[in-house]
């Protein structure tokens, strides 16, 4: 297997995967009422329990979202997946600081992969 890093197609690095979760939004027992019109009428208690159970990929085209660090969601036939060990390489230079490891990891995302950096 190779070992990779998943980016966005703005070059920005993928934080994880989007999912959908259903939750209960718990309410106070004791404030629930009925409406003159019929309907239910409550408080909720300000928690929300996840059932993780019903944890799953959101998808788009069939495809699973990722999320940027910045909630931007992407779909996986978008990522850029770049070859770890040519990064590793840049990361883990002791002559350059992290503002140069950033410019260069920058440079090759865009002249490599197609990157479109979002502040260029």
């Amino acid at each position: 297997m190779k070992h990779i890093y998943l980016f966005s197609p703005e070059g920005e690095p993928i934080a994880g995967i989007s999912e959908i979760v259903e939750t209960i939004g718990e309410i106070q027992e004791t404030n629930v009422h009925l409406t003159s019109d019929g309907k239910l009428a409550f408080e909720y208690m300000g928690a929300t329990s996840l059932l993780w159970k019903t944890r799953k990929p959101q998808m788009q085209s069939e495809q699973r979202l990722w999320c940027d660090h910045d909630g931007n969601k992407w779909r996986e036939d978008e990522l850029i997946k770049a070859d770890a060990e040519e990064l590793d390489v840049i990361w883990n230079d002791p002559n350059e600081d992290d503002e140069d490891r950033l410019r260069r990891a920058k440079e090759l995302l865009r002249d490599k992969y197609g990157a479109k950096l979002r502040n260029e």
